[in-house]
């Protein structure tokens, strides 16, 4: 994820996909716990001059992941402001 909003997230995956292709997604780097959680989203857009690089709309997303997404951006947006 390289942007995150409450709703979307512009993502870079390994290869271009299809606009409005769904995907299953589940995060790295974050405890077990969390990282057994999938989250869905749909592809509603591609980034020009960069065809790995999609805007993809959040579809289904469990509390915890949602949570965590909330926590992240409270951190980014205090250490931007500091």
């Amino acid at each position: 994820m390289t942007r995150l909003s409450k709703k979307c997230a512009e993502i870079t995956l390994g290869k271009p996909v299809e606009l409005l292709n769904n995907l299953k997604m589940n995060l790295i780097e974050v405890d077990q716990e969390l990282a057994c959680k999938d989250f869905y989203g749909k592809v509603i857009g591609i980034s020009e001059g960069n065809s790995h690089s999609h805007v993809v709309r959040f579809t289904a997303v469990p509390a915890e992941v949602r949570s965590y997404f909330q926590a992240h951006m409270q951190y980014v947006t205090k250490t931007a402001i500091n």
